[in-house]
């Protein structure tokens, strides 16, 4: 029970960060040049990874410390992972922004640079 009341503050915490970011960003109508930036497997860009897995770990952590759910480290870095990518590909899908590896799954269009997150490494 307490891991499910986790996901849901989890889901919700990045889900207020993306309204907030829907509303002070503004959509970008001019494709960013193609600067091939390093990617994981040719699909997530390595910048991502490096910037974004250790926010999703440390907001897993507190969560999972305030809930006071005893879970080994290791556990709790491979369960941030796998909730970053499902988190990920819902608030991706609910905001309509362009990724790579949701286009490789089916359910996203591929980035061309434009949208709500245009990264300059489509």
């Amino acid at each position: 029970m307490k891991c499910i009341l986790g996901i849901l503050i989890y889901y919700l915490i990045f889900n207020l960060f993306s309204i907030y970011l829907t509303k002070t960003l503004k959509f970008h109508t001019i494709p960013l040049p193609t600067d091939n930036a390093y990617r994981i497997f040719n699909i997530i860009p390595l910048r991502e990874m490096i910037g974004i897995t250790p926010i999703s770990f440390i907001v897993w952590f507190i969560i999972n410390k305030t809930l006071q759910r005893s879970v080994s480290f290791c556990l709790l870095f491979i369960e941030s992972i796998i909730l970053m990518f499902i988190i990920g590909f819902i608030i991706h899908k609910k905001f309509n922004i362009k990724s790579k590896l949701g286009n490789l799954l089916g359910f996203l269009e591929l980035p061309d640079g434009t949208g709500f997150a245009p990264y300059s490494n489509y």
